[in-house]
């Protein structure tokens, strides 16, 4: 064999040609003196008797077992695109900006939905969200039933482990992982032991491993309300405000982690669940803090009310249980349309003179945070680094939904999981991949209406679900990046094509089923968080 490698990973290229052309013994003929594996007997069993290697041992099983990567899976809670890479950006990122360096990074990654726990259930699973989560109650939990990636990275040799806040591992996450995940505070940072947790972790991981961190640390409630950060980060060099001051104190922290890895042998990929408003306040925050203030004050009389309420009925036998659900339910329906109206009035008064409309759109759509589908939200930074990626930013519009089936193309591996998702891989090759639109589902743990939309290269549409077109939302993307002007009304027949387009997901989907259960341990801490 006349072949010479530079690397570990230009030998995994050469063997996964020879995986797909089934040469075998050559493969473990190469394997075996390459890597001086002689003294394992299995393998020696097979080199010999490579005609039986299917009663032997799986060879796709033997190629992962051998040369693998690591993977990395780093997933930033909150994180805005656009404060991710690019000029919009303030922060101080060196290490960010060292991985960018090193692979490469999808500049309009798009999440298929815009809230924590559809996000990351369809991520891991390549379903739409309205089959891959599932609600008990009032509480969104992944869908157990269906089908999952790590099931796969199992069977194939990986060892599948999670590092995240509580709240994440409570919604049936632990089932994905066969609860080999380790727990920190649900608004815990970096700075608060997080990253010992993880450089231990990775310490100590049996190889190869697949490691999923989910890290809170610019998340809005952790950079608004629970957590200041370094006071040292505190200064306007770091970024024009504290959540890119957050982010930049956030980058100083990951160097350690990647240096703790072999980025040679290491799959890393870096995204979010979903973007953020609050990354785009700057001096506007005292605004904010109003419209804050508000949402507080209109929802303490109707919940004090609520709560009296179900203190009596909690006192009665669980007989009443089912009168005591119905009237709730009709209740909270008949709460929340108080509580909205209470502050659409109030901002009706609000002075919003010398704004934009961008950043009046900002300020009034951050009460409702993830139920709109604006770019804010819903634009994510996508970046795969370290083994065998290609250094190179790509702008074609693609999905989260997708880095599943990449991790796998990059690794030799098939998937064959379904067919809403695709390989970006050709894509880093410089090859073409079919062009797909993002269809993106919000549902939340509260009671807010679903919203569903479509984006295009060249459009955005939504609408709340049980909504007419007329007052749906339709904005040109390429015109007006923003999304400041509606043009529902001039272009009722881009609409009515895109709305077409939603209707056909939705009818050749499944819909997971709903769960009667309720489970106070996830109630609890989502009431304690602020999402209930």
């Amino acid at each position: 064999m006349s072949q010479k490698f530079e690397s570990k990973a230009d030998t995994l290229v050469f063997l996964q040609r020879k995986l797909k052309k089934g040469i075998i013994e050559e493969l473990i003929t190469f394997t075996v003196k390459k890597w001086q594996i002689e003294k394992k007997p299995i393998l020696q069993k097979i080199k010999f008797q490579w005609w039986k290697i299917n009663e032997i041992f799986n060879y796709k099983i033997i190629y992962v077992k051998l040369l693998k990567p690591n993977i990395l899976f780093l997933l930033v809670d909150s994180f805005n695109a656009e404060k991710f890479f690019g000029e919009t950006k303030t922060s101080i990122t060196p290490n960010i900006d060292y991985l960018i360096k090193n692979g490469t990074y999808f500049s309009k990654a798009i999440t298929v939905a815009p809230t924590t726990i559809p996000a990351i259930s369809s991520i891991f699973t390549g379903l739409y969200p309205f089959e891959s989560v599932k609600k008990t109650g009032k509480i969104l939990k992944i869908n157990d039933q269906v089908e999952n990636y790590l099931e796969k990275l199992r069977d194939f040799g990986y060892n599948t482990q999670a590092i995240v806040p509580k709240i994440i591992s409570l919604v049936n996450l632990n089932s994905l992982f066969n609860n080999n995940i380790e727990e920190f505070d649900s608004f815990a940072t970096l700075y608060d032991g997080v990253e010992e947790q993880i450089l231990k972790k990775i310490d100590s991981n049996q190889n190869p491993w697949f490691c999923y961190i989910h890290l809170m640390d610019i998340h809005g409630k952790a950079t608004f309300e629970l957590n200041e950060g370094p006071k040292q980060y505190d200064d306007i060099k770091f970024g024009i405000n504290r959540y890119e001051r957050m982010v930049s104190s956030m980058d100083i922290k990951l160097k350690k982690i990647i240096e703790k890895i072999d980025l040679e042998n290491t799959i890393v990929v870096v995204t979010a669940d979903h973007g953020s408003f609050t990354a785009n306040y700057d001096q506007d925050m005292e605004i904010q803090n109003d419209i804050s203030n508000m949402k507080r004050d209109a929802t303490t009389k109707e919940n004090n009310l609520f709560k009296i309420g179900h203190k009596i009925f909690t006192n009665l036998p669980d007989t009443f249980n089912p009168l005591r659900k119905s009237i709730a339910g009709k209740y909270i329906e008949k709460r929340n349309k108080k509580i909205t109206s209470k502050i659409k009035s109030q901002l009706n008064e609000t002075d919003f003179s010398g704004l934009s409309t961008y950043k009046k759109r900002l300020l009034k759509n951050s009460i409702a945070g993830n139920a709109k589908l604006f770019d804010d939200i819903c634009r994510v930074p996508l970046l795969f680094s370290g083994y065998n990626i290609p250094k190179k930013i790509i702008s074609e519009q693609v999905r989260n939904l997708d880095i599943f089936p990449t991790i796998f193309d990059l690794i030799g591996l098939d998937n064959k999981q379904n067919t809403s998702n695709q390989s970006l891989a050709p894509l880093m090759q410089g090859n073409q991949v079919k062009k797909l639109d993002t269809f993106i589902y919000s549902v939340t743990n509260s009671n807010e209406e679903v919203v569903i939309g479509i984006r295009t290269e060249n459009y955005k549409y939504f609408r709340k679900i049980n909504d007419q077109i007329e007052n749906a939302s339709l904005f040109n993307l390429k015109n007006d990046p923003y999304e400041e002007i509606n043009l529902i009304k001039d272009k009722k027949n881009v609409a009515m094509e895109l709305e077409q387009k939603i209707e056909k997901i939705l009818n050749s989907s499944r819909k997971a089923d709903e769960d009667s259960n309720e489970d106070d341990e996830v109630e609890a801490e989502l009431k304690k968080l602020g999402y209930l």
